[in-house]
């Protein structure tokens, strides 16, 4: 897996690759927050795979649209099916998004809450 920045590095890799959104991340008073995308070659995906992989990609999308909105049942869910897909190269992000679940569960959202990911390290 690749990670690359924002959505004109997206546009620009076109239809070439499987290119799946993951976390809007900033830094608080030095960035704007930017959308990070993964973008995964055709050896990411199995032959098990392939005549679900609309589904799953679509799963993905609906995963990062739940986490912005809160909805921690969905995403919990979602996970659940998505470890192990796009041959686990994703998984190290999931297993982030479950750890970042479970502590917003129990100490709730900032108050700022739009789905972005504040790092107070620079870049």
């Amino acid at each position: 897996m690749n990670i690359i920045f924002g959505e004109e590095q997206r546009e620009k890799i076109g239809d070439k690759y499987i290119v799946l959104p993951l976390d809007k991340v900033g830094v608080k008073g030095e960035y704007s927050p930017t959308q990070l995308y993964a973008i995964l070659g055709s050896e990411s995906i199995t032959l098990g795979e392939m005549p679900v992989l609309e589904q799953t990609i679509e799963l993905h999308k609906k995963l990062i649209e739940n986490y912005v909105k809160a909805d921690w049942n969905f995403c919990e869910q979602a996970l659940t099916h998505l470890k192990g897909k796009f041959g686990g190269e994703i998984d190290s992000f999931y297993n982030i998004l479950e750890t970042r679940i479970r502590e917003y569960k129990i100490n709730g959202l900032p108050p700022e809450w739009d789905g972005t990911f504040y790092n107070n390290n620079s870049f």
